[in-house]
């Protein structure tokens, strides 16, 4: 018996699951919303340059001339022959828009500070995701998810109200750090509530692009940095009383201990799924605790150093770390370089979350037909293909930043990029146990948002296209190579509990995930380990008795454990 049969046994995929879907997923909405402020707010309008203490003398005021001339647009002639400069006090900006830009001065010798700001805001992504993945594992999911949800909401409306670049940008950090949590926290409260054959739908959800879309709309609509930061924390506020819909992980309430509550969460499943009562239920959450009861016991806590205490996780979370820095890199590289594309600003951010609703929604089906790995590798290969085309263009000067073919191979990329992303978000999830797989996804957000602090910088559409894509594609084909390293979770029950031990047979780490003896000789991830024929019998005829009549005596013990393997039983339990 498992989880994942209980979850069956109340309804599977039934309106529970939706319902908690779009509620905790709500909040990854404005994750999309807030993480691209900067691509509209770090707008450089036209400027040009005066002396604050002299704009009255006609002589000295500025001569427009073309922008790329650093003399015309951040110094001003110190006399009336022009053979002088001096460096700017003030500046006159055009446009019809605010940005912090031009509330602040961000230009000439300040420029520095727009992507370091943005980079700012990727640490504090990456601290939410390190702080939420302990915490979610120890406090809850419900009150981490909640917790990180409000402070993304407060910050935005901080915000508003910086009175200096420094405020700004600090307000930036904690909204980063908002998101980071949140998102790590909807992913892993959705999918622990999902039958196997519907996570993908999980990473699928296209919850972050409508976020972009909102962001570019609100954008339209205000054009001005303070008012969408308002709006953007005030409907994040607003969405909060959904999560009062939603009840506490069970796969976490039982691993915990607290079964009373377990059972009221399965019931509260049943009947939202308008399925009776699950008889079977306080039995098996109490077989999936008894797991975790010597630890408990022994007042053991879960940290990241247990993520590396094998050599399946270490090897899983190196590769799927990698993964995710290859894609985010991608994503936001293309994402804050937005204004290397042709065309209005707002139309181009609104590019940049449509293009990702298709893929999200082909990405679900082909999770489900042909599995986790035989995704990634196609949409990788393609994205690859992408980006070696743009970097040819590039290198033979057949494109420029405004080129029409650059800009939607650029979104292909991005957009096969946010396929494979989205797959080894439910890939990553399932190879962990749930006693870490908060760490385990915590540190692989680690990596995603380490990609999103260096992208300001590593990547520059503007200046140096080519080797950006050099990068990208080196990047890429190494991350294609790694694909094959990792098996395929498709259907797969995941695990709930770690205790790692050596087999003096094959010295292969076994991960223990169930009650039965067959966890112990073989393992939820399908490790093979030497089992003689009499107990390759019992262990069948235990978990299999349907398959007993159709074995003769003398191959029963290869037959049952062969045909086990193969099958997944009507209890839940895959061999």
């Amino acid at each position: 018996m498992s989880i994942e049969t209980l979850l069956g046994d109340a309804g599977g995929m039934g309106r529970f699951q939706w319902v908690v879907l779009v509620a905790v997923s709500m909040g990854k909405v404005f994750c999309g919303w807030s993480v691209l402020q900067m691509t509209f707010a770090g707008i450089i309008p036209d400027f040009y340059c005066e002396k604050s203490n002299q704009v009255s003398d006609p002589d000295l005021h500025y001569d427009p001339r073309p922008r790329n001339e650093t003399l015309n647009s951040c110094s001003i002639p110190a006399d009336h022959n022009g053979s002088d400069t001096e460096s700017c006090d003030a500046y006159n900006f055009t446009g019809s828009f605010g940005t912090v830009i031009t509330d602040f001065n961000l230009v000439c010798d300040k420029a520095w500070v727009k992507p370091s700001v943005t980079s700012m805001q990727m640490a504090g992504l990456l601290v939410g995701a390190v702080i939420s993945g302990q915490l979610g594992d120890s406090w809850g999911r419900w009150k981490t998810n909640f917790l990180f949800a409000l402070i993304m909401a407060v910050s935005n409306i901080a915000t508003a109200f910086s009175n200096s670049w420094e405020v700004f940008a600090f307000c930036r950090f904690l909204i980063g750090s908002g998101i980071g949590g949140t998102a790590v926290m909807v992913f892993i409260f959705s999918v622990e509530f999902m039958p196997p054959k519907w996570r993908p739908v999980v990473g699928c959800f296209p919850v972050w692009p409508i976020g972009v879309c909102c962001f570019s709309l609100s954008a339209y609509l205000l054009q001005d940095w303070r008012n969408i930061q308002l709006a953007t924390g005030i409907c994040g506020l607003l969405a909060l009383p959904l999560l009062l819909f939603v009840p506490e992980s069970l796969r976490w309430l039982t691993v915990q201990g607290r079964l009373d509550e377990a059972q009221k969460t399965i019931d509260k499943i049943a009947r939202w799924n308008g399925k009776p009562t699950v008889p079977h239920a306080m039995k098996t959450l109490q077989k999936v605790y008894e797991l975790e009861k010597d630890v408990r016991e022994s007042g053991r806590r879960y940290t990241y150093l247990d993520v590396f205490k094998s050599w399946p996780s270490v090897k899983t979370t190196v590769i799927m770390s990698y993964h995710w820095f290859c894609y985010a890199l991608l994503y936001y590289g293309i994402s804050f370089g937005i204004s290397s594309l042709a065309g209005s600003i707002f139309l181009n951010i609104f590019l940049l979350g449509i293009i990702d609703i298709p893929p999200t929604a082909i990405t679900f089906f082909f999770n489900k037909s042909i599995g986790r790995k035989w995704t990634v590798a196609p949409v990788v290969t393609l994205c690859l293909a992408c980006l070696i085309t743009c970097m040819v263009l590039q290198l033979k000067g057949l494109g420029g930043g405004d080129s029409l073919l650059i800009t939607g191979l650029s979104l292909a990329a991005k957009a096969t990029a946010a396929m494979a992303w989205i797959t080894v978000m439910t890939w990553g999830s399932e190879l962990y146990p749930t006693v870490i797989r908060n760490l385990g996804y915590g540190i692989c957000n680690t990596s995603c948002r380490i990609a999103g602090i260096l992208a300001p910088f590593l990547l520059n559409f503007d200046e140096r296209m080519a080797m950006s894509y050099s990068i990208l594609a080196t990047m890429l084909a190494v991350d294609l190579a790694l694909v094959v390293l990792l098996p395929d979770t498709t259907n797969m029950v995941m695990p709930d509990s770690i205790n790692i031990r050596k087999s003096p047979e094959t010295s292969a780490v076994q991960i223990e995930t169930a009650h039965s003896s067959v966890r112990e000789k073989i393992g939820e991830s399908n490790v093979k380990v030497p089992i003689k024929s009499a107990e390759k019998t019992a262990l069948g005829k235990e978990f299999y008795p349907d398959v007993a009549h159709e074995q003769s005596q003398a191959g029963e013990g290869a037959a049952y454990i062969n045909k086990a393997m193969s099958m997944e039983d009507e209890k839940g339990i895959r061999l």
